[in-house]
């Protein structure tokens, strides 16, 4: 493999950075393959202090596993071959996230209200009854789970922890709770690669190769529900690479290299 950062040779003139030249494997006349798998999880790995520090957390799951295999064989003795090898990757990130959640006594005022109205503490704005948005607050406030942790004072709170009144008024600490949660980003990407081989004499080689690379990032990994999650497929398109090449033998002592047709969908 060669890696070119810069002076860039005629045919890598499409692209900038850097450039990365590989060759992937041949088939021969023998069958041959290979399999293999690296695996790091969440049992091997100590939790962090702050995850240790709140006893609402647990040890948020992690993994790395990275595995594939190839695999190669005659298709014609001494003229054709093939080579094909898949490599995936699988990641788990551990998060540990901090976020800000209503109690279930804030959630039960909030649906009395909608149906009665009500004025505002703090603005003394009046807000006019709404129950026909009861149903989806409920099946909002459904999402959030436990939230049962620590209270959270706050302004315009009419009550403390217990429903009874606030020592300072509208400032009560009974509905937010602040929430301390233990998570996972899952990312994953896959390759597969096939290569055709074809001596068409001594001194005559061709071959041919296609590529697919797609995977799954996660942009955002939401600490209240996955259904918030926000997933980027990586690349932004499965695309294919196919390329071909074309070797010849001019004497003992040299080689030389055609390019071939490159193309990219």
């Amino acid at each position: 493999m060669t890696v070119t950062t810069l002076s860039y040779a005629v045919d890598q003139g499409r692209y900038g950075a850097s450039q990365v030249n590989y060759v992937t494997k041949s088939g021969s006349n023998q069958f041959h393959g290979n399999v293999y798998e690296l695996w790091n999880g969440s049992k091997f790995s100590a939790a962090n202090y702050f995850t240790n520090a709140s006893p609402e957390n647990h040890k948020p799951r992690s993994t790395v596993n990275h595995f594939g295999g190839g695999v190669g064989d005659p298709i014609m003795h001494d003229k054709l071959f093939f080579f094909f090898d898949s490599e995936w990757v699988r990641i788990a990130l551990p998060i540990v996230t901090a976020a800000t959640v209503p109690t279930p006594a804030f959630q039960n005022y909030v649906l009395q209200q909608l149906a009665l109205g009500g004025t505002d503490s703090v603005t003394g704005s009046v807000c006019q009854p709404f129950p026909q948005s009861v149903p989806f607050y409920q099946k909002m406030f459904s999402l959030y789970g436990n939230t049962n942790v620590t209270p959270l004072t706050v302004l315009g709170c009419p009550f403390d922890v217990g429903a009874v009144a606030p020592t300072i008024a509208n400032d009560g600490n009974g509905c937010p709770y602040r929430q301390s949660i233990s998570h996972s980003s899952t990312d994953h990407e896959q390759v597969q690669r096939v290569r055709i081989d074809y001596s068409i004499n001594e001194k005559n080689t061709t071959w041919f190769r296609f590529q697919t690379d797609n995977g799954l990032q996660a942009a955002y990994a939401d600490p209240i529900n996955p259904l918030f999650n926000a997933l980027s497929p990586q690349p932004l398109y499965s695309f294919a690479d196919i390329r071909t090449s074309f070797r010849k033998i001019l004497s003992t002592i040299s080689i030389r290299r055609f390019p071939g047709m490159e193309a990219c969908c």
